[in-house]
């Protein structure tokens, strides 16, 4: 809870900030984004900015920031967990347990923190402002992204324009954190120099274009950050972190053993890899099932046949051939139709065909005055299943 004393002195936890005793509504210039928040985060963000800054950071210019890595405040990973995991919340009064913003490493170490600035405040605590690309629209403006720290690396206060920037632990904090730390590091280490060190900083990526699969690094934010540790501790000769001198693919021939026999175990290993789509023999494992299935006998109606007189019909019907099937299309009914009653696709290959449920009756009704109701079954066996109570009991009902 924050209470102002006499005096002007702020008490937060335990903790007092002696500033002029002032009229917070009169001093803190709103900026666009501040105007658009609902009262109590308008209220929360006027009151951080004039306890600790004076001055809206969004309404402040890139040139009045310091980009020297001296200038940092001494941010460890210790700091990064107190704040996003153990700080308490100003609008849940409980631990923030940001445990996903914890993950934001792989923000900082692929290239979306940029413009990383410092403005040194009053009481010996440090703005730090940087952008940020957005999580998953990364040809977008970047973010806006600050933070208040003391000194010693205490985090006071953050927050980011994002969807999420008003809980002040978002991801996009998180990576600006992770980017003050790395900075520290290599502002500390004793095995270079700062100028020497800047280039180890991951350089910013403003759209992530097409490229070669060889050209992409796959690694995980863990392996990008033992790089990056190792490059900072001058244990590694890298030239940018992530960034190992590459190594030229050979070339494979066409036809060569080498590459059927890269492929052969792509199969077996990756059967559904989108490589082998376009390769014999292995695309034919990849045709829908359905593209595979004969035509049914449905099918081979049209509007112009419906309109025929009995008599025509009939001799059409005597000169009908049905498609001879081939194996595949056997194999591809056999497979789609496992199910049985419990798919369409059974109902439908079964319209027109003998199926041995139905070979007695055929037999036994009279071929010059067949039954109708067997004609019906035959042709549509969807419409006219078998049903009693024992198979509605067992939940099946047959064609």
């Amino acid at each position: 809870m924050i209470m102002t004393r006499p005096g002007g002195a702020i008490s937060d936890g335990g903790q007092e900030v002696y500033e002029a005793s002032v009229n917070m509504e009169d001093t803190v210039t709103e900026s666009p984004y501040c105007m658009e928040l609902e009262p109590i985060s308008r209220h929360r963000y006027k009151e951080l900015i004039n306890r600790y800054v004076g001055r809206d950071p969004y309404l402040m210019k890139m040139c009045e920031f310091s980009v020297d890595l001296k200038d940092l405040p001494t941010v460890e990973a210790v700091d990064i967990t107190n704040y996003l995991v153990l700080q308490t919340s100003f609008y849940t009064k409980q631990q923030m347990k940001a445990y996903k913003s914890m993950e934001a490493y792989n923000f900082f170490v692929c290239g979306w923190v940029h413009n990383l600035g410092t403005k040194r405040l009053h009481d010996d605590n440090t703005l730090v402002f940087a952008r940020v690309n957005h999580s998953q629209r990364s040809s977008e403006t970047p973010l806006k992204t600050w933070i208040i720290a003391k000194k010693d690396g205490e985090v006071i206060a953050a927050h980011c324009n994002c969807m999420a920037g008003l809980s002040e632990s978002c991801s996009h904090v998180g990576a600006v954190l992770f980017s003050i730390e790395a900075g520290v590091k290599m502002r500390d280490a004793a095995s270079c120099t700062t100028e020497q060190c800047k280039w180890l900083m991951p350089s910013h990526v403003k759209k992530i274009p097409a490229a070669p699969v060889a050209q992409i690094d796959f690694s995980s934010a863990k392996s990008k950050k033992k790089k990056l540790d190792s490059s900072i501790d001058g244990r590694t000769t890298i030239n940018k972190v992530g960034k190992s001198l590459p190594v030229p693919c050979p070339r494979v021939k066409r036809g060569s053993e080498t590459y059927a026999s890269f492929f052969a175990k792509l199969s077996k290993n990756c059967p559904r890899s989108a490589a082998l789509m376009a390769r014999e023999p292995y695309h034919k494992d990849f045709i829908p099932v359905s593209s595979m299935l004969p035509k049914t006998l449905l099918e081979y109606r049209t509007p112009d046949t419906l309109q025929l007189p009995p008599k025509e019909l009939g001799e059409l019907c005597q000169d009908f051939k049905i498609e001879e099937l081939t194996l595949s299309q056997v194999q591809a009914v056999e497979r789609s139709t496992r199910s049985q009653s419990a798919g369409r696709t059974w109902f439908r290959q079964r319209a027109g065909r003998i199926t041995a449920s139905k070979l007695k009756q055929v037999l036994r009704t009279n071929p010059q005055q067949p039954s109708t109701s067997l004609i019906k079954a035959i042709c549509y066996p969807e419409a006219y299943r078998f049903t009693t109570a024992a198979t509605r009991y067992l939940g099946f009902e047959l064609g």
